[in-house]
This record gives C-alpha cells, sequence and structure tokens, in this order.
C-alpha cells in the first residue's frame, strides 16, 4: 500500500497531457533522428530533443521540470540542424522568452500572443491606405484621395496621418533589404500554410497563387526592393517589414 501511494503522485505528474505544439515537435525530431544519414547528426538531434521534452523528478512528491536555458543556450549556440526546423523555431522563441520554459503552457502562451499579434495587425492596417501597406508608394494614394469627394483639404488632413507611417515603413523597407543579403531565407516564399499569411482566403485568386508557391519557387524566389507587402506578405522579408513596423 505505502508503494501505491508513493507512486500516485509520479503517476499523475506523468500523465499530463502534452500541448499539441510540443506532441509534435518532439515526434517531428525523433523522426529526423531516425532518418538521419550520420550517426553524428542522430546524436546531436537526439541531445536536442532530450533538452525540450518534459522530465519528472525522482522524489516523493515528484513534478515535472521546466526546460532549463543554461542547457539550451550551448547546445543552439552549436548550430541546430537544418533537418529540423521547427525545432530551430522553438528553440529561437524559448531563448527569446516569447515561449515559457513551461511547456505545458505553450499551447495557451502561443494562442493569447496570437491573438495580440491579429489585434496589433488589425489596427495597422486599418490605418495603412491598402496600397501602400502592399508595397505602393504614398504619393499615388494620394492622388487618389485627391480626386475623391472632398477634395484636396480632406486629402492633406488624411496625408498627415497616413505619411509618418508610411515614412518608417519605407525606412524599414530599406533596413530590410539590408538584413544578411547572402542568405536566401529572407527572400523565400512564405508556405502556403504559414500562419503569417494574412487572411488567405479573402485573397483573389492571383494574390493566392502569389502566396502559395510551389516547391520549386519555395527555396528562392527573387525579391522586390521598392516595396514590402505588409497586408499580404508573400516572402520573409514582408514579415519582417510587418513584425519590425509592429513592434518597432
Amino acid at each position: 500500500p505505502g508503494n501505491v501511494k508513493s507512486m500516485a503522485p509520479r503517476r499523475a505528474a506523468a500523465e499530463q497531457r502534452l500541448p499539441e505544439s510540443v506532441s509534435a515537435l518532439l515526434q517531428h525530431v525523433q523522426e529526423q533522428a531516425l532518418k538521419a544519414d550520420s550517426e553524428k547528426l542522430a546524436s546531436r538531434l537526439i541531445r536536442l530533443l532530450h533538452c525540450v521534452s518534459p522530465r519528472i523528478t525522482d522524489s516523493d512528491s515528484p513534478k515535472v521540470l521546466q526546460i532549463d536555458l543554461n542547457v539550451v543556450r550551448p547546445l543552439c549556440g552549436d548550430g541546430v540542424p537544418d533537418e529540423v526546423p521547427a525545432l530551430r523555431a522553438a528553440l529561437w522563441k524559448l531563448l527569446l522568452g516569447y515561449l515559457p520554459v513551461d511547456s505545458f503552457s505553450w499551447d495557451a502562451s502561443l494562442a493569447s500572443a496570437r491573438e495580440t499579434y491579429a489585434g496589433f495587425l488589425a489596427e495597422l492596417l486599418a490605418e495603412i491606405p491598402a496600397e501602400v501597406a502592399s508595397g505602393g508608394s504614398v504619393e499615388s494614394e494620394s492622388s487618389s484621395r485627391s480626386s475623391a469627394p472632398g477634395g484636396p483639404e480632406r486629402a492633406d488632413d488624411e496625408d498627415n496621418k497616413v505619411i509618418p507611417l508610411v515614412e518608417v515603413l519605407d525606412q524599414i523597407r530599406k533596413d530590410v533589404f539590408r538584413t544578411r543579403p547572402e542568405l536566401d531565407f529572407f527572400c523565400r516564399s512564405l508556405a502556403p500554410c504559414s500562419a503569417s499569411v494574412a487572411n488567405p482566403v479573402a485573397l483573389p485568386a492571383a494574390a493566392k497563387s502569389a502566396v502559395q508557391p510551389s516547391e520549386g519557387t519555395l527555396a528562392v524566389t527573387s525579391r522586390d526592393p521598392d516595396g514590402c507587402d505588409v497586408a499580404y506578405p508573400k516572402s520573409h522579408y514582408d514579415v519582417l517589414a510587418r513584425i519590425l513596423l509592429l513592434y518597432g
């Protein structure tokens, strides 16, 4: 009976349901470790897997331990293999404090952060004219407003609100295209299922095809130095510009 009682807390801790995001990540890393083409790569993936896997203390009152960032940091310092991009993303979020060290809180934390981000984005897109948010110029937008009902005076009032944001976006565009130009990551197209693609269902057919590239175009795409599309991002450069505009 005493042994049964002592095992009950440990069983309760072990039976905590893993969040979907953590479960999918662990499964992904395990699969890649099994398919690794070298023992060195497999060993590295297993070590990375262990550092984010929930652990239970061996005591009379067992509990699930939090992820130890002192273990994560040196492992990440040696680089995260390209075979596990999802793990790289999760580790970056951990190190930046975007994800909590309690992996059982990941789903709730991600849902809250994404809801906040969606709110910021809605406010931003309401303030910036659609043409400018999609990479157009403030001059063309001003011309269209001047010919609209209300005339030039109304257009001037709106320009006073829009131009500061546009100037910030223009500076961000310059900075974004100077970001590690030797890497092709930032000019890659977004995956069709990317959460960064804003409301893809509402896009016209032409825009949908632009944000849903084929496997051949996912790897390397051209970049447009004349504008960043923060409304409907098509590349990682666009996403970076949107993040800087929202949080900069």
